[in-house]
């Protein structure tokens, strides 16, 4: 597996400085998806392991996940309470399954 890790920045719906990784096949793959223009994305990491991605986006700062949580919430006029807790549940799950053990 090939594991990149991106930075949100703020185009195409996503929000800008949110932290996420996935994986693909191969370097090759990822440079045709890239050259696809899938993403307009920053790519912060490449071609690291799965422990490595995980570690990088356990300690982007929080801030911008908040902030997309909020907006999350808030999209449809009213304050969405289920969708806001729901969202600050999975970066609570990041500090159980991946507690910083540096």
């Amino acid at each position: 597996m090939y594991n990149v890790v991106f930075r949100g920045a703020g185009k195409n719906g996503n929000y800008p400085g949110v932290m996420t990784w996935t994986s693909f096949v191969g370097k090759k793959e990822f440079d045709q998806w890239l050259l696809e223009g899938h993403t307009t994305d920053e790519v912060v990491a490449a071609g690291v392991t799965q422990d490595e991605a995980v570690d990088i986006v356990r300690h982007a700062p929080v801030e911008p996940s908040i902030g997309l949580a909020l907006r999350l919430a808030t999209e449809g006029g009213e304050f969405n309470q289920e969708l806001f807790d729901l969202k600050m549940a999975n970066l609570a799950m990041m500090e159980i399954f991946y507690p910083d053990t540096k």
